[in-house]
């Protein structure tokens, strides 16, 4: 197997620095996508809005620390002799300081042949010679309907902004239990803070609640 391979001087570095590849000149005609990470502090580019979703799921983990997409690329020689390029979707940063690449796929990109065929040969190249492993993230699998939804939901707050005391005095007001979407807001109204300011809360990751279910008057929420 060929070791050709270009990468920064660190992972940490890899996190800061600019996309090797050229979407524009490469995704075939595919639309470049846009997309502000809040917890990452940076802009990310996808290549279908269809990546750019399955990235939310690690917007939302409190398990990320940070993530960039289309980190680098490098080329490599495939079992039938041909250097080909290769372009991970996602590097993440998870909490510890450990790392893992990732390829973002819907239900049926996930299962395809070409994926899976593609996933066995670099497999090796992140595992032995990078050093970290990657895996074929399915959207189908880890965003079902209802965590999609609070995917959307959570988004759309996700810009707007806390005050740091405010906040503080909400959360000091909040057991270790945890508490009620409904109580949180009754909190948040005795300092004069909307409804909105508790989905901004939550988008911030303040609160922590079970993705899998729609937020509800009564959906428990824990304080970070």
């Amino acid at each position: 197997m060929s070791k050709r391979i270009e990468l920064p001087a660190s992972l940490e570095k890899t996190l800061k620095t600019k996309l090797v590849r050229n979407l524009k000149s490469t995704s075939h005609g595919r639309p470049m996508v846009i997309a502000k990470s809040f917890t990452s502090k940076t802009s990310n580019m996808f290549e279908s809005i269809d990546e750019k979703w399955a990235a939310e799921s690690f917007e939302f983990d409190p398990n990320v620390e940070c993530y960039i997409s289309q980190p680098f690329s490098f080329n490599y020689e495939n079992p039938n002799g041909r250097v080909v390029r290769y372009t991970p979707d996602l590097l993440v940063r998870y909490v510890g300081r450990t790392y893992k690449f990732i390829e973002l796929k819907d239900e049926r990109g996930a299962s395809s042949s070409k994926t899976l065929k593609k996933h066995k040969e670099v497999t090796p190249i992140f595992e032995d010679i990078i050093g970290y492993p990657i895996e074929i993230f399915n959207r189908a699998e880890h965003q079902p309907k209802r965590t999609f939804a609070n995917l959307q939901l959570l988004n759309r707050f996700q810009r707007l902004f806390l005050d740091e005391t405010v906040t503080a005095l909400i959360k000091s007001k909040v057991g270790k239990g945890g508490c009620s979407f409904a109580e949180l807001t009754a909190i948040a109204d005795v300092y004069k803070q909307p409804v909105s300011y508790v989905m901004t809360l939550l988008a911030k990751q303040e609160f922590t609640f079970d993705m899998t279910e729609i937020v509800n008057p009564n959906t428990l929420l824990i304080a970070a």
